[in-house]
């Protein structure tokens, strides 16, 4: 696989060696690395959401198509307010129902931002989630918000381990292994019309009948 830093995050035994990895990690992010981690079903490439260079570089491993953008991830809900324009109360009540999860929100970017995923500021919109893996999520409230992608080729299945991923040891900050990731549903994806309805444009993980307990008004373009 690679001479890199790996955590192997079952060998973590006590609070101690966990503040530890988690601050190794912190602090692989926050000096503009790439690294690989798990989440629900497979390993993506991750980096400070901010760190353009780095965002590049996943798009770099991945070789992505030009205008490829990463999709983000928080640490909780209460960072949606900071990075996303336009928020219904629908859309922050559906966030605070199913993050952290497999649940993604399509939102428009706070023009204050200062990021780019890889689209050139292009699009309208990116697609953000809080994940569920407690550790990751901890490591994502200490840097900010992240970039992710799948720690694959671009079109290729995902990496369920990390002998698949494809990235060299030279381009990877760190090493997150989690051991082999069961394959698993995709997330669920709601996006805002431009008219300001909010809508299913994926069902996933989560139903479509589970949103409409939260928000029996919510359409779908899924078919």
């Amino acid at each position: 696989m690679t001479s890199s830093p790996v955590i192997e995050l079952n060998a973590l035994q006590s609070d101690a060696d966990i503040a530890a990895a988690r601050n190794r990690v912190i602090d692989e992010l926050k000096s503009g690395a790439v690294i690989i981690a798990p989440l629900e079903s497979a390993y993506v490439l991750m980096c400070d959401a901010f760190n353009q260079e780095a965002v590049q570089k996943i798009h770099e491993i991945r070789g992505d198509a030009p205008g490829t953008a990463c999709q983000v991830l928080v640490g909780s809900h209460s960072t949606l307010s900071g990075i996303a324009a336009g928020l219904t109360p629908e859309l922050l009540k559906l966030a605070q129902s199913f993050w952290p999860g497999l649940l993604t929100l399509m939102v428009k970017p706070n023009p204050a931002l200062n990021w780019d995923l890889g689209d050139g500021g292009e699009l309208s919109h990116f697609a953000v989630r809080v994940p569920e893996g407690e550790f990751i999520r901890s490591v994502i409230s200490g840097v900010g918000p992240v970039a992710i992608a799948s720690a694959s080729l671009s079109g290729a299945p995902a990496s369920q381990n990390l002998d698949q991923t494809p990235a060299l040891s030279s381009e990877i900050g760190v090493y997150v292994d989690a051991g082999e990731i069961a394959s698993g549903p995709v997330s669920t994806v709601v996006s805002q019309t431009p008219s300001g309805a909010v809508e299913c444009t994926r069902e996933g993980a989560i139903s479509l009948n589970q949103l409409r307990e939260v928000f029996p008004q919510i359409g779908s373009t899924d078919y």
